[in-house]
């Protein structure tokens, strides 16, 4: 049997440990254009796990729960039929943020007007109903001008709202733009939505788009979350989308994918079941990169009237459903 090896001494140790040390090191980072010491990367995940001001949270207790909010530089898609509540989930979660910290936030929108999202934003951030605010303003009600008017100076001057369809370039232009706007990086951008993104529509396009949208939220380091348009292939409007579901792909370039459906068209339903699901929405969680990877699917109450989208009260229900809770 060989003799074994003599045991180091605590100098030996110290000595090859400082050795080691000293091969290990890299040239400063500002040597190189594409690489960096892998310590940097864990140095980022401490302060990722340790500090998570940058995070910017959806406003729905169980969801944020599973994807604990979304980084800069991380991409949301969230993926429906249409007319199904997408864009709604995120003008809610906008608000949640406007009210609640001081989130800045710019948002692309080439599908909608600005002056209906403007609309909408304040309906759900003062519970006005969208038909009633219009005849108000247009009846010249004093009260409401002037609510509007303050908010648009004060809540809303944290959201920069574009609806042309422009280019990453052109994008890029308009972050740097809301920066020497509001003196600071934005906080969050949305982008509504990515079919409508100047480009081809189909497979190779949708999929390019979504890897611009992906590059360009790294580059300005902002959370990104963008519309997706559910392909005809993805199933019936009234059921929980798969991670495939959105239309000629994209989600391989997203931290995570919801999915949003509500369960009104289900052909199925008992009328006591229609009544209760005319004013549902879920939110389902379909991709999550970010461990433990939690999915789920979670029901909420979204208000006709106003566009709000919340848990669901008592006086939500009807009398006759309340079993079903």
């Amino acid at each position: 049997m060989a003799d074994l090896p003599a045991p180091l001494s605590p100098e030996q140790i110290e000595q090859r440990l400082r050795e080691a040390a000293s091969d290990g090191e890299a040239a400063p980072a500002t040597n190189y254009r594409y690489i960096e010491p892998t310590s940097t990367a864990f140095d980022s995940f401490v302060d990722y796990v340790r500090n998570d001001e940058g995070r910017f949270l959806l406003g729905f207790p169980e969801v944020d729960l599973a994807m604990r909010g979304l980084a800069r530089g991380e991409m949301l898609l969230v993926v429906g039929h249409s007319h199904n509540g997408k864009s709604q989930v995120l003008y809610n979660s906008i608000i949640t943020a406007l009210l609640n910290t001081n989130a800045h936030i710019l948002l692309f929108s080439p599908d909608e007007p600005r002056e209906l999202i403007a609309q909408k934003l304040h309906c759900i951030a003062y519970g006005r109903n969208g038909e009633e605010l219009e005849q108000q303003i247009k009846d010249g009600n004093q009260t409401v001008l002037d609510e509007v008017r303050t908010a648009s100076k004060t809540l809303f001057n944290r959201i920069l709202i574009n609806d042309a369809a422009l280019t990453f370039s052109q994008m890029g232009d308009a972050f740097k733009e809301a920066q020497d706007y509001w003196q600071r990086n934005p906080d969050f951008a949305m982008a509504d939505y990515l079919e409508l993104l100047p480009g081809e529509s189909d497979h190779n396009g949708v999929v390019a788009k979504a890897q611009g949208l992906k590059r360009w939220c790294k580059e300005v380091s902002v959370p990104l979350a963008v519309v997706h348009q559910a392909g005809r292939g993805s199933g019936d409007r009234h059921k929980p989308s798969t991670i495939t579901a959105g239309k000629f792909g994209g989600e391989q370039e997203a931290l995570a994918v919801l999915g949003v459906y509500r369960r009104r068209d289900d052909p199925t339903l008992s009328y006591v079941e229609k009544c209760y699901h005319s004013v549902s929405i879920n939110i389902r969680v379909n991709k999550n990169k970010r461990p433990p990877n939690r999915l789920g699917d979670f029901e909420y109450f979204i208000c006709p009237h106003t566009g709000q989208i919340r848990e669901y009260r008592d006086d939500d229900i009807p009398p006759d459903d309340r079993y079903m809770r």
